[in-house]
């Protein structure tokens, strides 16, 4: 900031100005005081929040007036602090979020480059400033130590349109002996190791185009913590919005389907594509995978190609499209499986091998999966398909003794031994009892102090069954039962809370 001639007050005064002082007591409240009034001015038009201090820095390193020589320089610095000009440039931020000028990201461990695009615009100066806040570093005792003290070192490089050219940041010459010569040097571009500052300058592009500003840890250097957030600004063209990925969708086969192994099937899927601004784009291809594997593609609508499976069981389909700008998208997974043999249900196994109604019987074979339909001698089951080898299905209601048979589209297969169905050893009948806060039966009434669980229906009990009791944590539940077969009767316990 300007620290020289400024007009102030001095301390021996409370009411007035007395002259012009110039040094740090000038500077400090100078640069102090213009960066609040950024900091009130970003708050005022971004719904009260603040910039990192981090943005606020390149922001005053970014709109600074060039002192000196030519960029950075050991007796200026960035050169003198611009305060309209960083709130300019808050302003042409807010104007255009859209296509933003004051970026703020992270380098991680696992990601660590960013990118971000802007087209020039064809007059103007292009300039990036990146700025980050260290973690702290070792602490020195050598005085003028010329020891690296950087923890994340990240770099910044602007490529232009061509691909091939690269701009690099300013790096301040290393001076061996501190010489009023020596301090004359003026910075030059190159690889900075030493800074958490980084800014490259374009003063005259000759490439029109989309320059691509890049912020990354390169080599072996590693994250110091979780991740390192930095901000970033960049002027002197229109940030390039992001380019939309395709829509792709299989549209045949259907999910679920099952093919006999040998027989091809007709992979089918549309995809469509968007270019920046909203205008149709193109897609260069679409790829049909199965899992991992690439099955084939096709570079024109409709996007299709004939697939014949081998193997047997359950294979995990998607199509991915790519357009032009090399964007991509996967569509949702389509389940198709390879049937063994003729396709024909098979039976190795069941298990329990007796039951009650209600009970969960696990079937094991082959060509299950491709089920649609299981019977319990001539009653229809309710079932769900494990695998391609096992399925689970419901023992249904008034199920006799009787083999289990599992259908589907290319024929069936029935169990050479019955399920077993236990006889019912007695039936409790409650369908006389009205439950709620009170139950009545036979005259008699029973109030409780709250809701009831008490059971209001019938149960049929079998040999071998468990006997259902309510729960204790509800009054009126039924907590135990006591079966007397000689008296023909039950007595019930319960919670009367």
């Amino acid at each position: 900031a300007n620290g020289v001639n400024v007009y102030s007050c001095v301390a021996t005064s409370t009411n007035s100005y007395d002259g012009t002082y110039s040094g740090t007591s000038m500077a400090t409240p100078n640069a102090a005081g213009t960066a609040a009034l950024l900091e009130q001015l970003y708050k005022t038009n971004f719904s009260g929040r603040l910039m990192r201090a981090s943005m606020l820095k390149a922001l005053l390193i970014h709109t600074a007036d060039d002192a000196g020589r030519p960029g950075p320089d050991y007796q200026y610095g960035w050169g003198y602090m611009n305060g309209k000009a960083a709130a300019d440039l808050i302003l042409a931020h807010k104007a255009s979020l859209a296509a933003p000028k004051m970026m703020e990201d992270s380098i991680t461990t696992a990601t660590k480059t960013r990118t971000t695009t802007f087209v020039w615009d064809g007059t103007s100066p292009i300039r990036a400033t990146l700025v980050w806040s260290d973690p702290a570093g070792a602490a020195q005792t050598a005085t003028d130590s010329r020891t690296r003290n950087l923890v994340n070192d990240l770099d910044l490089k602007i490529t232009a349109p061509n691909g091939t050219t690269t701009y690099l940041p300013y790096v301040m010459p290393f001076v061996g002996v501190w010489t009023t010569n020596a301090m004359a040097s003026n910075a030059v571009t190159g690889t900075n190791k030493v800074d958490n500052v980084e800014r490259i300058d374009i003063p005259a592009p000759t490439q029109a185009g989309t320059y691509t500003v890049t912020v990354g840890m390169y080599g072996t250097n590693t994250i110091s913590g979780t991740n390192q957030a930095y901000s970033l600004i960049v002027t002197g063209g229109q940030n390039v919005e992001a380019n939309p990925t395709p829509v792709v969708n299989i549209t045949a086969p259907a999910d679920g389907v099952a093919v006999l192994p040998g027989s091809p099937v007709l992979l089918v899927a549309t995809a469509t594509d968007m270019a920046v601004g909203g205008q149709p784009g193109q897609v260069t291809k679409v790829e049909f995978f199965d899992g991992a594997t690439l099955l084939g593609e096709d570079t024109s609508a409709p996007y299709q190609f004939s697939w014949t499976p081998s193997a047997s069981g359950v294979h995990v389909i998607t199509a991915k499209a790519t357009d032009n700008e090399n964007a991509s998208a996967v569509s949702a997974a389509v389940n198709v499986t390879v049937l063994v043999g003729d396709g024909k249900p098979t039976i190795s196994s069941f298990t329990p091998s007796s039951g009650v109604v209600g009970d969960a019987v696990v079937v094991t074979g082959n060509n299950l999966g491709a089920a649609t339909g299981v019977q319990f001698g001539a009653l229809s089951a309710s079932f769900t398909a494990n695998s391609a080898t096992q399925i689970t299905a419901a023992v249904p209601a008034n199920a006799v003794t009787a083999p289990i048979t599992v259908v589907n589209n290319y024929g069936s297969a029935t169990t050479t031994t019955n399920f077993n169905i236990l006889p019912i050893l007695f039936r409790e009948d409650f369908s006389s009892i009205t439950g709620g806060n009170s139950t009545t039966s036979g005259g008699s009434s029973t109030a409780w102090a709250g809701n009831t669980n008490f059971p209001t229906g019938s149960n049929d009990y079998q040999a071998g069954g468990a006997v259902r009791l309510g729960t204790s944590s509800q009054p009126g539940s039924v907590t135990s039962r006591a079966i007397n077969l000689s008296a023909e009767r039950v007595l019930y316990g319960y919670d009367e809370r």
